[in-house]
């Protein structure tokens, strides 16, 4: 900035008054854009920092644990299947999202006994929140929860954080129990 002064000084580089505002307004929009841009990175970063720890630490160690404890004839229901397709053989039953873009609407036509007896589920993968009391029956399924394993993420990634945060920070695998005429 100080040499192209001097050289405007010296009349080597005449700057016109039209060219001097484009310039400044270059320097704002860079200014405008610049800053949200990196603040939100750092943001971001974070954000999906502690997504992929709780991909390794829930989903991918959940399907590990499967993988070594349940029969390989196991059908395991998931909502979100994450790592635990990537870490096991087991056959996985996607509860939505992959089923169709409807999302919600998808979840609330395929949630239900008859769509996983067809399919001949026998465990239920699920996230909880933290303060979630342990089902042993679960009356939109009208089946019988047995909780076989669990696991909570540490308090450094992120247990203190937000509702959201707090919503995943549990997962539970349980065994599905038919009741007859269901």
């Amino acid at each position: 900035e100080l040499i192209r002064f001097a050289l405007n000084l010296q009349g080597v580089n005449a700057y016109t008054p039209r060219r001097r505002i484009a310039e400044r307004l270059t320097y704002v929009w860079v200014v405008i854009l610049i800053i949200p841009t990196a603040v939100s990175f750092f943001v971001w970063k974070d954000v999906m920092t502690l997504g992929i720890e709780r991909i390794r630490n829930l989903h991918m160690t959940m399907g590990m644990w499967a993988e070594e404890n349940l029969p390989e004839d196991s059908r395991i229901v998931a909502f979100d299947l994450g790592g635990i397709a990537m870490t096991t053989d087991l056959y996985i039953i996607d509860q939505s999202g992959l089923l169709d873009d409807r999302g919600l609407e998808s979840f609330r036509k395929h949630n239900s006994p008859t769509f996983y007896r067809e399919r001949g589920a026998t465990h239920l993968f699920r996230f909880e929140r933290l303060d979630d009391p342990t089902p042993t029956f679960d009356p939109a399924w009208k089946t019988g929860l047995t909780l076989l394993h669990r696991l909570s993420l540490p308090e450094e990634i992120g247990l203190d954080r937000e509702a959201c945060q707090n919503t995943w920070s549990r997962c539970s695998m349980y065994r599905i129990e038919y009741l007859e005429g269901e």
